[in-house]
């Protein structure tokens, strides 16, 4: 099987939401559980709102196995909403 980097999975994420119209604000490097992670925050308009994600990308197994967590909602409730956010990253684990 032919898996991608890391890198290379970001990339296609990056140009994925670029093409659907979608804007990423910031990006920064973290861990969660000890795992090498990147938080993205991307925003959009749809139907006359603007909404806001954050979507961090979970390097589980180097080179083989990565995940998404991706919470959205409105800009106006993400201040509001980001804690709940925050506690289920920060609850991710393999099982």
């Amino acid at each position: 099987m032919n898996f991608r980097s890391f890198d290379e999975e970001l990339s296609k994420y990056r140009h994925d939401i670029a093409n659907i119209g979608q804007t990423e604000v910031s990006e920064r490097n973290i861990t969660v559980n000890g795992m090498k992670a990147v938080e993205l925050i991307k925003t959009w308009h749809a139907d006359g709102i603007q909404y806001q994600a954050l979507t961090v990308h979970i390097e589980a197994v180097p080179g083989s196995k990565y995940y998404r967590i991706g919470c959205v909602t409105p800009l106006s409730k993400y201040n509001e909403t980001l804690p709940k956010f925050r506690l289920v990253i920060e609850s991710f684990k393999l099982l």
